[in-house]
């Protein structure tokens, strides 16, 4: 996975999350970019770590292409483990939270760290998958 340090990916999550949500329904760009350029934290951030300057249609271009294209691919990673516990637990949960991610799904997760991590190298450690850099899976359950 890509560490992004752009204008965009130095919003905070809830902002992020909420432009993801919106460019999932095909909000038109120029609609995204008057609102997120309204947003006090956005011109804060703009102030502060780029001399002012406005976040911009290259700026919302860079992050359809990967972070938003990251966020698809944990909502949908996440929907594929709350199906599998579903199934395998007989219950009908919309939270994973404090149960055990079932190996399918952890096998899952790691076959996407390693193709956003571009690896090749065919290791099997799916403790690796489960901590995903870093980011616990219960904090990424909590944006979906």
């Amino acid at each position: 996975m890509t560490a992004r340090n752009g204008k965009i990916a130095r919003l905070p999550r809830f902002v992020r999350k909420e432009l993801n949500e919106r460019l999932e329904c095909s909000e038109p760009g120029p609609q995204l970019l008057d609102w997120l350029n309204a947003l006090p934290q956005a011109r804060e951030i703009v102030r502060d770590e780029f001399d002012g300057v406005p976040i911009s249609k290259q700026n919302l271009s860079q992050w359809r292409r990967g972070g938003f294209q990251e966020w698809l691919a944990r909502k949908e990673l996440w929907a594929e483990a709350r199906k599998i516990s579903r199934t395998r637990t007989g219950k009908n949960q919309s939270n994973l939270r404090g149960q055990r991610i079932p190996l399918s799904a952890r096998c899952k997760a790691f076959k996407y760290n390693n193709l956003q991590n571009n690896q090749s190298s065919g290791r099997s450690d799916l403790s690796q998958a489960q901590s995903s850099n870093g980011v616990s899976w219960q904090d990424e359950n909590e944006d979906f």
